[in-house]
């Protein structure tokens, strides 16, 4: 690879809070300083505070914060955080003939306007064909595998399917994953979190070539090593209908008494509440559902929404009976259960659990979640 940094002389800081989406503060020679956050992502497996951040000057950029937030450290590792670097990365490897299938490929153009899009590259082989190609940055990970988005990217959607289209009506097209976790062996959509990017991919797969990669650096933010990652579609078909389990969470504001159902009344602190459930069909249906304060009661949680704010829910989609074991892991986790609640058709305690502070900040809650959602698949794999 390329003896050059891919960036300019970075500083490690420790974060310690992001106040907006581009921003984040940071701990930097003793100071707190702010630096922009060039990935709008939730990243909320990475940024913890107290773990080590790369900063580079921000002021070349012309920008009001003195840093750019370059990368974040995971298992002794930078993940770089810029999204942009993974088109250079792509160039990179592109040049150096470093993506297998791909050998022949050089980029031609950069920025390359295609009806109401813009794509990444078009790239040029030997033979004078060419190739329209959308690079797309991977910060999700877990222990063998990797996932794309961590948000919902109707954007990145758009850019499938557009790609699809040409690729049908005969240009030739393709989508690269830079993932920045070197340990990773697969890739595949999070289709937990976006059902509609990781349809659009799998439609594509006929049309567009599909390709990750994962990366690794050496000190100084040289690029070191490259491998091409499985994509095993097999797991997404397996896995992705909308069935499945959930955590939903809610906020209580003040110590209350609530009547709930046929459960009688319960105490409630004043704190944070995860709800694990499942709906082996209707996923998405059933988390709206627990969204809404306008519905007839019928489960427990409709009882409890009505006193409490709607703070999100996680879901997880899958063929597997996972509600009672996600609530076991949710349990050794929280600092209290309310007895009874949602359990009535299993051999659990509760299925709602009291957390002092916001769980989906925590550390060991996102590890807990990383494990069901990315880390459990490698199961499936090995079947």
């Amino acid at each position: 690879m390329n003896s050059l940094s891919f960036f300019a002389p970075t500083k490690q800081g420790v974060f310690l809070r992001r106040p907006n989406r581009f921003v984040a503060e940071c701990l930097l020679e003793g100071k707190t300083v702010r630096a922009h956050m060039p990935n709008p992502g939730r990243m909320r497996e990475l940024l913890f505070p107290g773990v080590t951040m790369w900063l580079a000057d921000g002021n070349e950029a012309k920008r009001t914060t003195a840093y750019s937030v370059v990368a974040v450290e995971r298992d002794n590792q930078p993940v770089v955080l810029e999204t942009l670097a993974s088109n250079r990365i792509a160039r990179e490897l592109l040049t150096r003939r470093a993506v297998p299938g791909w050998e022949d490929w050089q980029v031609a153009a950069a920025e390359v306007k295609e009806g109401a899009h813009r794509f990444d590259f078009l790239l040029e082989n030997s033979k004078g064909e060419t190739m329209l190609l959308e690079v797309k940055s991977c910060t999700l990970f877990g222990e063998t595998g990797a996932m794309f988005p961590d948000a919902v990217t109707a954007r990145g959607s758009s850019h499938v399917r557009t790609l699809t289209e040409l690729a049908q009506n005969g240009r030739r097209c393709g989508v690269l994953f830079i993932v920045h976790a070197a340990q990773t062996q697969w890739f595949l959509p999070e289709y937990h979190t976006d059902p509609v990017f990781a349809a659009a991919l799998a439609a594509a797969r006929p049309y567009v070539d599909i390709r990750a990669m994962s990366i690794s650096w050496k000190p100084g933010f040289i690029l070191d090593a490259a491998k091409k990652l499985d994509i095993p579609w097999n797991v997404y078909e397996q896995e992705g209908a909308d069935g499945g389990v959930y955590m939903a969470f809610l906020e209580v504001i003040a110590d209350c008494r609530l009547q709930i159902g046929s459960l009688g009344e319960r105490e409630f602190r004043a704190g944070h509440y995860v709800y694990v459930g499942s709906a082996a069909r209707g996923l998405e249906a059933r988390v709206a559902r627990h969204g809404r304060l306008r519905k007839k009661m019928h489960w427990h949680f409709d009882y409890l929404r009505q006193a409490a704010l709607w703070k999100g829910a996680l879901p997880i989609r899958t063929q597997e009976r996972l509600e009672c074991s996600l609530a076991k892991a949710v349990r050794e986790l929280a600092a209290g259960e309310i007895a009874g609640f949602g359990a009535s058709d299993c051999h659990c305690g509760s299925h709602l659990f009291y957390f002092a502070q916001e769980p989906q900040k925590q550390k060991s809650f996102q590890a807990m979640f990383q494990r069901f959602r990315i880390d459990r698949l490698q199961r499936i794999l090995k079947k």
